[in-house]
């Protein structure tokens, strides 16, 4: 048991090249993790192009 902490947040960067949306790549971790003790939300809308040529993301478009 680790405990239980309310009331903190984490902002979490992830990308996945099979993911051309940032909600896609929410969908893909969904199933990851603990959903009794974790809450995921997308905090943006826009483009994700991954290049691991140069280990680079990219995170454009439309973003509220």
């Amino acid at each position: 048991d680790h405990g239980t902490t309310y009331g903190q947040s984490y902002l979490v960067v992830r990308g996945d090249a099979s993911c051309a949306y940032h909600a896609d790549v929410l969908n893909k971790i969904e199933s990851e993790i603990d959903k009794e003790n974790l809450t995921l939300t997308c905090k943006g809308g826009g483009r994700i192009q991954v290049d691991p040529g140069t280990k680079s993301i990219s995170i454009y478009g439309y973003s509220p």
